[in-house]
């Protein structure tokens, strides 16, 4: 007997360990004291850092963006447009080299270096591995992550990068909440598991996640394995919804216009025009009188009745009338409500913590929301009293202990050299396409075909001539396209231009001052300006030996050194622009046009495409009228 109470005592030492063990690994990376909790905050739109939940700067606001912590690293990017990866008292851990990248999950991120495809890194920024020909990746869920192909297509790896699915798919839901994944290919729905085995045929209209359930006593009946759980997912077929096993079998029949997962053991569902929530057997447990119901969560859903929001608890009974415009699923026993375009505090007894007063109010954790006030954001404790007075203008939700890391990195690398071949098929190191400061006006027209490009002289400058793309576009590829193309030249020209083809001897004192290209990215292309940009650059220094100049973000290029031709290359988002000067003067100039709406942009508290000054330079000069796409 002694014995056996030394064999239990020390059962009871090991597992007391075994969970201070754990729950101080958790900590490491989800902090529950309040004080370790880091909010991202800006003054203005390019300077982010943290604050504490009393409102203590933390870490200075210096980054151009911020994320949240997750597993003890925040993504930041510098305020040259680079992302790294910094500890709680805002430490580089991870040098700011990359173009992008996705939160840290499982140990790993992944991240994107301007002109490749993205790589693998653990917490110490070590290489792990990289995924060439993936255009996409998502964070790590269950020791898988989902890629997508340059098509579109989803497939998965393991978390050693080996590709466990091929990217064949057209939709997915990952591995996020059990072993399996629901995938859709042929427009029919079906599942695999993490080993990218099939384990259900794409046959149904339409699936939602598995989720894992506790067997009931029918169940184990039914199923003779020794496990007390099962996973179920929600699956359609003709038109009627019911729950599948892994292996496609329907465990409850297809009777249902609506079906959720299981969560907490209930379902909700949808039966003729009735909202309900059913247990595993299939069994109506609660039935509702609202038009929708949604999972319960810490023992109470959300319903939603004539557009108005209220509470239910396991028995079905209301505890809190829908009378709000909206509510949030309940945490720590409270819920975010909205009501007459006012946002508030209410606990599970019906108290207002905090009355719907503000604009938005988002849970940081048990004790903390953060609120926006006249445009400002602050944050409320539990008490309603304001620990943190509204005075910044921007500030990022703290994700949930529960919530999915959803954050992707995306492919920069994308081969130029259809366009490459393009600009630079006559080309040699003393002009360029054919045209040299030595170029004439009658040069250029007799070179024009009529049929193929509507050209006129430009309205804002006289000494400029069009050419008008904006009804034939020129396709270098499906995914860019010359928008326009203008030649400037060192005197004012007057219409009609065909003159000049008469009037040689004139015509021939007209020289070319510049040539401006302006291209637009689309599909594959689409944000990868600054890999293209970086490739023509290349090309330019390799053909006419120049030296090129690269602003810190890498959206700018401009010839440092050369004796006949100055070059000035802008990566916008989903545009990029080509100048080629014969006068370092014209160079010199477009160069301060760039620095002063950078030096403007920088100043305004405006969120602009992606952040980017580039785009508004290349889009400042923009006419409607004319599709004019000039870069200044």
């Amino acid at each position: 007997m002694k014995r056996i109470l030394i064999f239990i005592m020390h059962i009871c030492v090991v597992a007391t360990f075994g969970a201070l063990l754990m729950t101080s690994c958790q900590d490491k990376f989800h902090h529950n004291d309040s004080k370790d909790i880091l909010i991202p905050v800006a003054h203005t739109v390019h300077k982010w850092g943290y604050i504490d939940t009393e409102g203590n700067i933390k870490i200075p606001l210096v980054y151009r963006t911020a994320s949240n912590f997750r597993e003890g690293r925040a993504k930041v990017k510098n305020q040259n447009g680079k992302v790294g990866y910094i500890n709680q008292e805002g430490k580089y851990i991870i040098s700011p080299d990359y173009a992008d990248g996705t939160d840290f999950s499982e140990g790993k991120a992944f991240v994107v270096k301007e002109g490749e495809y993205p790589i693998c890194i653990n917490r110490s920024g070590k290489i792990l591995f990289k995924l060439d020909g993936v255009e996409a990746v998502e964070a790590f869920h269950n020791s898988t992550a989902m890629i997508s192909s340059i098509h579109g297509k989803v497939g998965f790896i393991d978390d050693k990068g080996k590709i466990i699915a091929p990217m064949i798919y057209s939709e997915a839901d990952g591995f996020s909440q059990s072993p399996y994944a629901i995938v859709r290919l042929n427009n029919k729905w079906g599942a695999i598991n993490k080993e990218g085995m099939t384990i259900i045929r794409p046959t149904f209209q339409q699936m939602k996640v598995f989720t894992q359930i506790k067997k009931t006593a029918k169940q184990k009946e039914t199923y003779k394995d020794p496990s007390d759980s099962m996973y179920l997912a929600p699956a359609k077929l003709k038109n009627k919804w019911g729950y599948v096993d892994i292996t496609g079998k329907f465990v409850i029949e297809p009777i249902f216009t609506d079906a959720e997962s299981f969560k907490n053991g209930l379902a909700t569902i949808k039966f003729n025009n009735k909202v309900g929530y059913i247990n595993p057997d299939g069994v109506c447990k609660i039935i509702v009188d609202a038009d929708e119901g949604f999972p319960f969560s810490e023992g109470y859903a959300r319903i939603k009745k004539d557009n108005k929001y209220g509470f239910i608890d396991k028995k079905g009974n209301i505890v809190i009338s829908p009378t709000y415009d909206h509510a949030e699923d309940v945490h720590y026993q409270r819920a975010i409500v909205q009501k007459d375009m006012g946002t508030g505090w209410i606990d599970v007894n019906k108290n207002e913590i905090i009355s719907p007063s503000y604009i938005t109010a988002i849970d940081i954790d048990q004790n903390h929301i953060l609120i926006e006030s006249a445009g400002q954001y602050g944050i409320v404790n539990s008490e309603g009293m304001v620990t943190v007075i509204p005075n910044y203008k921007f500030a990022t939700a703290i994700p949930a202990p529960w919530a999915i890391n959803k954050s992707n990195a995306n492919s920069k690398y994308y081969n130029a050299t259809d366009l490459i071949n393009k600009l630079f098929r006559h080309t040699d190191n003393s002009d360029f396409g054919e045209y040299s400061a030595q170029s004439s006006i009658d040069d250029i027209l007799k070179q024009m075909t009529y049929d193929r490009i509507k050209f006129k002289i430009a309205e804002q400058n006289k000494n400029e001539i069009e050419y008008n793309l904006k009804n034939v576009p020129i396709e270098i590829n499906p995914d860019i396209h010359i928008a326009s193309i203008i030649l400037s030249f060192n005197n004012n020209l007057h219409e009609p231009l065909y003159d000049y083809l008469i009037k040689e001897k004139e015509a021939k004192t007209i020289k070319l001052r510049a040539m401006k290209y302006l291209f637009g990215l689309h599909f594959n292309a689409c944000g990868k300006s600054r890999t293209i940009a970086m490739q023509i650059a290349n090309k330019i220094m390799q053909t006419y030996n120049q030296e090129l100049k690269m602003s810190a973000n890498n959206r700018v290029y401009y010839t440092s050194k050369s004796k006949n031709m100055y070059f000035l290359i802008v990566a916008g988002n989903t545009r990029l622009g080509l100048q080629v000067y014969f006068d370092k003067k014209d160079l010199t100039e477009a160069i301060k046009a760039y620095n002063k709406i950078k030096i403007n942009y920088m100043t305004r508290n405006i969120l602009s495409y992606d952040d980017n000054p580039a785009e508004e330079f290349i889009s400042q000069e923009w006419r409607d009228d004319t599709m004019r796409a000039i870069l200044f």
